[in-house]
Formats: structure tokens, sequence, C-alpha cells
């Protein structure tokens, strides 16, 4: 077994922030206020009363735990109720729960590796889609970020091999790290090439599409398969996969992180399905959450500041030296606010980077802070 000296040597020293009360984007840190520009909760409904009194209803009605796995007593009609928005939501036929986004995708690809497909994939695609492709005993190859000549000339090979399946190509409808997205070009080759396409869309849902239905809509694309997490722009915790029936029923009869697992609380059910409502019914918040997009972005335009070009609420700025990283960093905390520090290798070298995600819930008035503090914080490194 290695030491801990020795993994610590290889990867940054992480360590977890012990974080109190959570009032809308304002978290307390030991009594100290700081406006959070790390959590993921694009639509601000996270402390929606809506969704809040969905979960103290369930919580009075189910418990707090189904204390079972979904296949023996844990799936209520909250479940239900879910899945099957989920699927309508996101234009699917079916769609089923996991207790975790990292599961569904860790799920999805072991499932997909029964049927002996070739996987084309996306470098930078989440760490839970490369833990399952670690796994496969399948061809699999890792194309540049976002390089979709690369992939055609694969796809093409590929297709020169008449008895071989066909691919499954795996990317991300917006980019974890980056805030990007390519998913119309890569859906674009299907027009002349068999592969199916699947998508971890857990920072679109939410954030894209009309009433948020994510980036395939947005983009006005075709995908056969999308997973994503309940735990950003839906507020709540676990994940899902939403497919064919066929595909998800038989990940229903095999999928191990599904039958071996304690289903999601229905408490999390109940606020996610509220938070589907609320998406459909208030697009406001969806609104509130772009003008803050388009906000940030011509400030730090104007600031010159080295931000990764991105239309979404992910923001990232590139810091390339780990050390000036962490100084602008705790400088930023100093002046009350938190955002992800982001190191290799979560991302590639040379592209540490300040992870900025915006939300509906923020003001104006906090986005100029953010700005204001951080020309300050660079300036305080001349090396930036």
């Amino acid at each position: 077994m290695k030491t801990p000296e020795i993994i610590l040597g290889k990867t940054p020293y992480r360590s977890r922030r012990t974080l109190g009360k959570h009032h809308g984007v304002i978290i307390h840190d030991h009594g100290k206020p700081l406006i959070s520009f790390s959590h993921n909760d694009y639509l601000g409904l996270a402390h929606h009363p809506k969704v809040i009194a969905a979960a103290q209803q369930a919580l009075q009605d189910y418990g707090s735990s189904t204390n079972a796995s979904p296949l023996v007593a844990g799936h209520t009609e909250l479940h239900q109720a879910l899945e099957e928005q989920l699927a309508k939501h996101l234009s699917q036929p079916k769609a089923l729960l996991f207790s975790s986004g990292t599961l569904a995708n860790y799920a999805l690809i072991r499932r997909l590796g029964q049927n002996k497909q070739p996987f084309f994939v996306d470098k930078t695609c989440h760490a839970s889609i490369m833990d399952g492709l670690a796994q496969q005993t399948n061809k699999v190859k890792r194309f540049p970020h976002n390089d979709t000549h690369f992939l055609e000339r694969w796809l093409h090979k590929h297709g020169e091999s008449p008895h071989e399946n066909p691919p499954v190509v795996v990317a991300e409808g917006v980019y974890s790290m980056e805030g990007d997205l390519n998913l119309d070009k890569m859906a674009a080759l299907k027009q002349y090439i068999p592969f199916e396409l699947a998508i971890d869309d857990s920072h679109g849902i939410g954030v894209l599409g009309k009433n948020g239905r994510g980036t395939a809509e947005h983009l006005g694309v075709q995908v056969n398969i999308i997973t994503g997490s309940l735990g950003k722009a839906l507020a709540s915790h676990g994940g899902f996969i939403a497919g064919s029936g066929s595909l998800i029923e038989s990940l229903i009869q095999s999928a191990r992180p599904l039958i071996y697992s304690t289903a999601i609380p229905p408490a999390s059910a109940s606020a996610a399905l509220t938070a589907l409502q609320i998406m459909a019914n208030e697009p406001h918040h969806q609104q509130a959450l772009h003008d803050n997009i388009a906000y940030f972005q011509r400030q730090a335009e104007a600031l010159k500041l080295n931000c990764i070009p991105s239309k979404t609420a992910i923001q990232g700025i590139i810091i390339p030296n780990t050390d000036k990283l962490k100084t602008v960093h705790q400088a930023l905390v100093k002046q009350g606010l938190l955002m992800g520090m982001i190191r290799p290798p979560s991302v590639p070298k040379n592209g540490s980077r300040l992870r900025i995600c915006l939300s509906a819930a923020h003001s104006k008035e906090q986005i100029d802070r953010l700005l204001q503090s951080l020309k300050i914080a660079l300036k305080l490194d001349h090396g930036v």
C-alpha cells in the first residue's frame, strides 16, 4: 500500500472546508459570511420556498430515508413521478434514478460495455465517466477536447470494419471545468455515420434550453442517452439516466450501483420534482441567470481577466502557476468570497484556474464585489 507521503507527493493536497449555515448564496465559515461562487445552484432553487416546503412535506409523509434499495422497497410514488417528469423534460422515453450522478455514469458505461461497443470519449469528460471506462475491456479512445475532426476520422475508420458494433460517443453537454459546449457539431456527424451519442448534461439542465430542458434542446439536436445530477440546477441530491425503454429496463435488471444502493431520500425526490415544475412555470429564474452571465462577461472583459470562453454559468479564470492561484484564492476568501480553486489532475497541466459558478440568486452588487476583488487580488501578484 502506498504511504500518504507518496500519494501527496503526486497530487495537490486537498482539504475540506467545514461550513456553517447556508442562506441563499451566503454561507458561513466559522461565523464569517462568504458570498459563494462555488456552489452549482444555478437557478437559486435550493432555497426556493416551494422546494423547501415539498421536501418538508415528504419528510412528514415518508420519513428521512427510504431504508431500502429501489428494487426492494425504496421506490416510492415520488421517485416514480420524478423519473416520469425527468423523461418528459428531456424528451426521452424513460428515466431511472441513482444515488448520485457519479454512480449513474458508472452504471451506464458498465452496461454499454456489455454490448461490446467501442467508446470514443472527449478527454475532458467527468472523472466518473473515465472511471467507468477504465474497467472496460472494449476499445476505448479519448479524443482531444471538442475536436470533432479527430472524432470524425476515428468514426470513419471504425465504419470500415462492418462486423464491429456501432461505437458510443461520450461527451458532456456543458463541460464542468470549461463551461463550453460542442454538442451540435458532434450530433451533426450522426447524419452520415452510425453511432450512439451519450451525454452528461449535469451543467446544462436548468441552464440551457427552453424551460431549462438542457443542451440538446438548446442546440436543436437529438441524443440517445442523457445522464445528469440532481444536485445542481435541480436543487436536490442524486443522479439519473434517461434513454430508451430497453436501456432503462436493462439497467433495472443489471446495474449494480442501482441494485445495491439505498434509494435517494423521498425528500430529495420531492425537491427535484418541485424544481422541475418551477423550471417549467417560472422561467424568470433562468432569465436571471443569463442576465448575470452576460453582466459578468461584460465586466470581466473590461477588466481584461483571463477568462475561458463560456456562455454558461461556469466561468473559469486561468492562473497557470498553482502557487499564484493559491495566493489569489486566499486573498478572495479574506474579502468574503468563495469559489473553486481547481488544479491538476482535475484540469490539464498549466490549466489551473479559479472556477466561478454563477447563479440566478446572485445580485449585481455581489458580482461587482467579486469583479473588483478579483481585480485587486490579481494585481497583488504581478505575474498573473
